[in-house]
């Protein structure tokens, strides 16, 4: 059973306890062309795709977009999230255009460098070093099926409960959901030939106390020190919190 609670910010906390839908059956892939052609018109070309071997729920696979002269990073975009519709509340504002969606992520062009199997953008589930960034998006994209809910907008998750570091790399704990900065409005979501509307959610990695300064202070409160800190899609692994860097200075 799934908890429930409020925290002082306003902001709803659901604690999941087990996966309810791991045996469900795989659809077939239903928009990975429009997705690659969204991604070609509105990021760059997609010259791979991380293919998944063994699938649950939905089938996740992964386009790689290498670095260009306006996007200096590398962009990882899933496709396979929206070919299920998430189990948005129908209290939801327009809940139905958010049922369907997808992730992505960026990382700085040294990734690209600093590890060996990143040479010409190929990555492999068995080269963990580096990959956890990847392996989350597909965990999250995967996550709404197997739990049956949703994930959308200003949405922050924890990895864990309690919340432990991403990687060894980094002392960020867990994800929040916005718009991809990175990216013009326009390029936020598109409508599928049959009339879909897919939102392409992105995953910006958080610090333990900028999670507890959403949970405390709502979400448009972090939003807004993110935007004046410049924070975007991009992970960078030794980002220093935001809200540290307000209490360091006294302001607040």
């Amino acid at each position: 059973m799934n908890e429930e609670e409020q925290t002082e910010g306003g902001s709803t906390v659901l604690r999941y306890k087990e996966s309810k839908n791991t045996d469900l059956a795989v659809p077939a892939t239903a928009y990975l062309e429009e997705i690659t052609a969204h991604v070609n018109r509105f990021i760059g070309p997609t010259p791979m795709v991380l293919h998944e071997i063994v699938s649950t729920a939905v089938h996740i696979d992964v386009l790689t977009v290498p670095p260009t002269e306006s996007r200096p990073f590398l962009t990882f975009v899933t496709s396979g999230m929206s070919d299920r519709p998430m189990s948005v509340p129908k209290s939801v504002p327009n809940h139905t255009d958010l049922h369907r969606a997808e992730m992505m992520i960026s990382l700085p062009i040294y990734w690209a460098e600093q590890y060996s199997y990143f040479e010409h953008y190929k990555v492999t589930d068995g080269d963990e070093q580096g990959y956890y960034p990847i392996r989350y998006l597909k965990y999250w994209a995967r996550f709404p099926h197997e739990f049956e809910t949703w994930l959308g907008t200003w949405h922050t998750m924890p990895n864990g409960d309690p919340p432990q570091p991403l990687d060894a790399d980094t002392e960020m704990t867990g994800f929040m959901i916005l718009p991809p900065a990175t990216l013009l409005q326009e390029a936020w979501s598109f409508r599928a030939s049959d009339g879909e509307l897919i939102n392409l959610l992105a995953l910006y990695p958080l610090h333990a106390e900028e999670m507890e300064f959403k949970l405390a202070n709502g979400a448009e409160a972090l939003v807004d020190m993110l935007i004046e800190a410049g924070v975007t899609e991009v992970f960078e692994p030794r980002r220093k919190s935001v809200v540290k860097r307000k209490k360091r200075f006294g302001l607040f």
